[in-house]
């Protein structure tokens, strides 16, 4: 789900700087088809921008806005997650008809707003379509050429679609040739096939205006190279000027058409009368591109060994956890009641001896070792490394910094707390853990867990004025 929302506000912002780029480099220009290419690549390239990842050694100011939006994103997910699954182990004895807690998640509040948004413009876009289509069967057919003029008795404004120009009998009447000459134009340059280009963006960057603003200048566009298509065609051009202002008036509801009073008209006729740009200006497209760099380069990701999303701080899983207490793993059964029992019997123990290597553990248990500090910075920042070690022989460490509270350094970090916490739909067992000695090591290995889990390692910081902390880190080994 962030995934998604990270993804959808990374290409807006993308779209939104184009859009400026164009407005202000190409849109008082006349080499209209190449703005036209311009615009749908440019576009294009816009919703792929995102999907480009590199890393770097260090945060600027232009990559940290970015990432703190991923990691709310997903701090978010993570707590509910928690939360879950610390109340799937409490209440595992409890029936499932119990009701649960409603919790409010903003990523997924917003997720459904804009899928929202998303089914309302297609459902706009959709009638249009109908309406257009049905208006079409309706009219009296007439072949010219490669297409199909469709001629409608009632008034209305004229349009094209694809291999169809549709208008009304009083301007088939009145105005053939200005009429037909703009809209085959149209048709000729395929220009239907970029209005449902457009709409597909429109209906996934609904919320942003400047996905709105392109679809305007690309319709512009279309209008301009359709106006010198029929200068080019010998028509006078007064006349023709004159026609745009007298149906000016009229309005077309088809989003997928190309409606022939589209845009304003005083900007159509200054177009006309303009002189050729500049070839060389098309350069000024080039100044676009150190701001696609810039973009890529704020979408980097910091370089690290493995991704860990979810070391939370220290103050809101404090608070959290004095709303919920993780009670201590079940004692190990009698063995009388072990032996009524129809399940299998459990592993065999652990080793008991403490000059038993954690190494000796592999293939039957899953083992945590936590190192002791590797590292301390100034500001009471220390590291620490986790390693999980699964029966499989698949080894995954995590490097992990624990910072200080506030003000307050820690002096030292006490032995940790190891637990685990079945995932979401897993009941019965949740497992215990138990701490295996080695040398320099905190090893600790998992018996009987469930089949999918996290584990919760519990770290308490020690300072000056005492224990403070706990510092929940969550691993998930599988």
């Amino acid at each position: 789900m962030e995934a998604l929302l990270l993804y959808i506000i990374k290409s807006g912002i993308c779209l939104t700087i184009f859009y400026l780029c164009v407005k202000t480099f190409l849109s008082n220009e006349t080499f209209f088809r190449f703005n036209r290419i311009v615009l749908l690549a440019g576009m294009a390239v816009c919703l792929l921008l995102p999907f480009i990842k590199i890393n770097v050694n260090e945060l600027t100011i232009v990559q940290k806005p970015f990432i703190a939006i991923e990691e709310a994103f997903k701090l978010e997910n993570k707590n509910g997650e928690i939360e879950e699954n610390i109340e799937i182990a409490e209440n595992s004895n409890i029936s499932e008809s119990s009701p649960e807690k409603a919790s409010i998640n903003v990523g997924k509040l917003l997720l459904a707003i804009y899928m929202l948004g998303g089914v309302v413009n297609i459902t706009l876009v959709s009638r249009s379509f109908f309406n257009m289509h049905s208006l079409i069967r309706s009219g009296k057919k007439k072949t010219l050429d490669k297409y199909i003029l469709v001629v409608i008795p009632k008034d209305i404004t004229p349009f094209s679609w694809g291999k169809y120009i549709v208008l009304s009998e009083k301007d088939y009447d009145n105005h053939p040739d200005e009429i037909i000459t703009h809209e085959i134009a149209h048709a000729k340059h395929r220009h239907s096939i970029d209005l449902f280009f457009m709409e597909l963006i429109v209906a996934f960057q609904w919320f942003n205006p400047a996905v709105w603003l392109l679809k305007r200048e690309l319709k512009d566009v279309h209008e301009y190279q359709a106006d010198m298509s029929v200068l080019k065609s010998g028509i006078d051009a007064t006349k023709y000027q004159l026609l745009l202002v007298k149906k000016a008036v009229g309005t077309s509801s088809y989003t997928l058409a190309n409606s022939f009073n589209h845009s304003k008209i005083k900007k159509r006729i200054t177009m006309m009368l303009k002189e050729k740009s500049n070839k060389w200006a098309r350069l000024r497209l080039l100044l676009t591109l150190p701001l696609a760099i810039l973009s890529v380069y704020a979408f980097a990701r910091h370089e690290v060994n493995e991704p860990l999303h979810s070391l939370v701080n220290y103050e809101s899983m404090n608070n959290f956890q004095k709303k919920k207490q993780v009670p201590p793993p079940p004692p190990p059964l009698p063995a009388e009641k072990q032996k009524g029992d129809k399940k299998a019997p459990p592993p065999p123990p652990f080793p008991a001896e403490k000059d038993k290597k954690a190494s000796s553990l592999t293939g039957k248990y899953t083992t945590v070792a936590i190192s002791e500090i590797i590292s301390e910075e100034a500001d009471g920042t220390k590291s620490v490394t986790v390693t999980i070690t699964q029966p499989n022989g698949i080894v995954k460490s995590y490097p992990i910094q624990i910072n200080s509270t506030g003000n307050k350094k820690f002096k030292e970090l006490k032995d940790p707390v190891v637990r685990i916490i079945p995932k979401r739909g897993e009941h019965g067992v949740s497992g215990t853990v138990e701490k295996i000695p080695d040398e320099g090591k905190r090893v600790y290995a998992i018996h009987n867990p469930p089949g999918k889990y996290d584990i919760v390692v519990d770290f308490q910081g020690v300072n000056e004025e005492g224990t403070v902390g706990p510092v929940l880190l969550i691993l998930p080994p599988n």
